[in-house]
């Protein structure tokens, strides 16, 4: 008969101290955090070296790094591209030059569907392989006219479905390109879960790339966040371009495909919000930061482990929430800081602009005020401080100006999308940076 093996009490004695220290690691009150990088993909920092009791806000830095490229996967991306009566004139003319650009950048393995959407949608290719010969691509987009109403729904069902029809292991993308004033089909809160729930059942991706002065920025930062995408304004015909290259690079250039985040907290704490942990596909090198706001309830501690997912395997780290007494003067990691200082500035620029809409720029002017004192004297926030100095000084051009309001909020909606799923270099993006106005911009 085999017995199981017995501890004597010299082992024991050998085990303690280890025991004691594993203990003491985890379990010490005024231990600072400590990070557990478990893949180098994967980082995670709070911005409170300890929390002390009676303070119930913190932040979590995770940054997410993709490595080289794989294998190169299939491409399938599809265009659905908003051909109502309000994208009539202009905003239609550079939409259609902007499908040209994205026909020309994509490559003869790829698989490209184009359609159009007004009341109904118009299916020109579905799930075709580009080859040499672009020319029935172009010749499509060249007949695609303004009419009916915006079932942007059905845009988005019917590019789905083409996509599908790819390979099982292509990487699979929609991008929307329209005013987003939807008024037909599907409507509301449910046009995002369209793109969730073709996010999270096939890893299609969703962007969205907003037109004109009047379009909806809601309705396709929603899509956009739903679907893992991106989410533009494109003032002018020269940006709407440059974006579906960018698009089109995204998918040839990706090292980490369908990545997303999940958070496992301690009690009592939550997150304030989760609409940034749907990462999508990152390009080769890139690095993204994403900031995620936490409550903590008082005496709340413990672990917080973040695991990144996605096509090419996973990665997981944590860091520790400890308590200390509450008065105790903590440090701050200034890397964290430094992203939630800018972050708020984007915020109080939107809230501005917001305020100016209102006609009340007094309370505009203390927003920008007020963010550019808690920015001022930051290094590395130099780009933000000029961008609200800016603001401040075209309060009085926005009170004559509705374009420069609409333009600059637009601009800064895009800006705060981007930087809030952690794409760094947001504020040097293809948008131009925040409160320029362009003579150009779309009509």
């Amino acid at each position: 008969m085999t017995h199981p093996p017995r501890f004597t009490g010299t082992a024991l004695l050998v085990l303690l101290p280890f025991t004691l220290l594993l203990a003491a690691f985890w379990y010490a009150p005024d231990r600072a955090p400590t990070v557990v990088e478990v893949d180098a993909p994967l980082a995670v920092r709070l911005e409170h070296a300890a929390l002390p009791d009676g303070v119930e806000s913190t932040s979590l830095l995770v940054e997410v790094r993709a490595g080289e490229a794989g294998p190169r996967r299939p491409v399938a991306l599809a265009l659905a591209l908003d051909a109502s009566m309000s994208m009539h004139g202009n905003k239609l003319a550079n939409a259609k030059r902007a499908a040209h650009t994205l026909v020309d950048a994509m490559r003869p393995e790829d698989r490209l569907s184009l359609l159009s959407f007004e009341s109904t949608v118009q299916v020109g290719f579905a799930d075709r392989v580009v080859g040499h010969d672009r020319g029935a691509f172009h010749a499509w987009i060249d007949r695609i006219y303004a009419s009916g109403e915006t079932c942007v729904s059905c845009g988005l069902e019917s590019a789905y479905a083409a996509v599908r029809r790819g390979p099982e292991a292509a990487l699979r993308s929609v991008v929307l390109i329209g005013d987003g004033r939807a008024n037909h089909g599907v409507l509301g809160e449910a046009l995002p879960t369209l793109a969730a729930r073709a996010w999270h059942d096939a890893a299609i991706r969703t962007a969205t790339i907003g037109l004109g002065r009047d379009y909806d920025p809601d309705t396709l930062e929603r899509i956009a966040g739903g679907g893992g995408g991106d989410f533009y304004f494109a003032h002018n015909s020269h940006l709407l371009q440059q974006l579906v290259r960018r698009e089109a690079r995204r998918l040839h250039a990706s090292a980490m495909a369908g990545a997303r985040l999940q958070l496992t907290l301690p009690s009592g704490v939550r997150l304030l919000d989760d609409s940034a942990l749907a990462l999508g596909h990152l390009e080769a090198g890139e690095t993204r930061r994403v900031l995620l706001r936490l409550r903590a309830d008082r005496g709340a501690n413990g672990a917080i482990r973040v695991a990144l997912r996605h096509d090419r395997g996973e990665a997981r780290a944590a860091v520790q929430l400890v308590r200390v007494a509450a008065g105790t003067t903590v440090d701050l990691d200034p890397r964290v800081e430094v992203e939630r200082l800018r972050q708020d500035a984007i915020e109080a620029e939107v809230a501005a602009m917001e305020a100016v809409s209102r006609g009340a720029r007094d309370g505009a002017r203390k927003l920008l005020e007020d963010a550019l004192a808690s920015v001022d004297g930051h290094e590395q926030l130099a780009r933000r401080t000029a961008a609200l100095r800016r603001g401040i000084e075209r309060l009085e051009t926005y009170a004559t100006n509705d374009a420069a309001v609409v333009t600059d909020y637009r601009a800064n909606r895009s800006i705060r999308y981007e930087l809030a799923r952690g794409m760094i270099n947001a504020e040097n993006n293809l948008n131009g940076g925040a409160g320029i106005f362009k003579a150009t911009e779309l009509e």
